[in-house]
């Protein structure tokens, strides 16, 4: 078997996201309290607030109300 690096689909689909949507904002960063603090604030947007393509909710909402039939709003 060849030594090749194995593609991770999902991965790399995060960090061109995360590259699209922070990449100024990273490469501008300092520190990496910076770095970790733009990526904690973009995590909690993007699963508490942002409107996906499921049903137009935020996943965190989405899930609250299909798994346990709350009628949630972002936290």
């Amino acid at each position: 078997m060849e030594n090749e690096a194995k593609s991770n689909p999902w991965v790399e689909s995060i960090w061109a996201r995360i590259k699209t949507e922070l990449g100024y904002l990273i490469t501008e960063a300092e520190t990496l309290d910076e770095v970790k603090s733009i990526m904690d604030q973009h995590k909690r947007y993007y699963n508490s607030w942002r409107a996906s393509s499921i049903d137009y909710r935020a996943p965190v909402a989405y899930l609250q109300q299909n798994l346990y039939g709350e009628d949630a709003a972002p936290t």
